[in-house]
């Protein structure tokens, strides 16, 4: 393989990687999640201090991320081999059922908030709407 195409080989995927996290960031993903899911998606169950070298993270602040990923339903736990801990990717469709649910929340805010909105206007037009109270001396 010559170096231009290997050159070019490379190009290309740093660009993938990089159009991946923009994409997860898109969804909602804080750079750094996006970095370790990146991470995971690239090179399958890795032990915290894989994870932290390739995501350019401290492995603390990495345990932190991931536990949000966990939370979101997006990473587990499980154990490597030696009994080591290793985190790896949930199936992606996980990923659909995240944004599914943050579109749910979103209906809902938006069904509490036309309820709520003629309240917030009628206060909102007392308090810009009242005329000034001029101090005589």
């Amino acid at each position: 393989m010559s170096d231009i195409h290997l050159t070019l080989c490379l190009d290309a995927r740093y660009n993938e990687l990089a159009m991946a996290k923009q994409i997860l960031q898109q969804l909602g993903f804080s750079e750094k999640e996006a970095a370790i899911y990146d991470v995971l998606l690239e090179h399958g169950p890795s032990p915290a201090s894989f994870i932290s070298k390739k995501a350019s993270l401290k492995r603390s602040y990495t345990y932190n991320v991931i536990e949000e990923l966990i939370k979101k339903g997006l990473v587990e736990q499980v154990k490597g081999r030696g009994g080591k801990t290793h985190f790896q990717l949930t199936p992606p469709e996980n990923l659909r059922n995240l944004i599914q649910s943050k579109t749910e929340t979103i209906v809902q805010s938006s069904k509490i908030l036309e309820d709520i909105l003629p309240a917030i206007k009628s206060k909102f037009n007392l308090v810009t709407l009242k005329p000034p109270i001029l101090h005589l001396q």
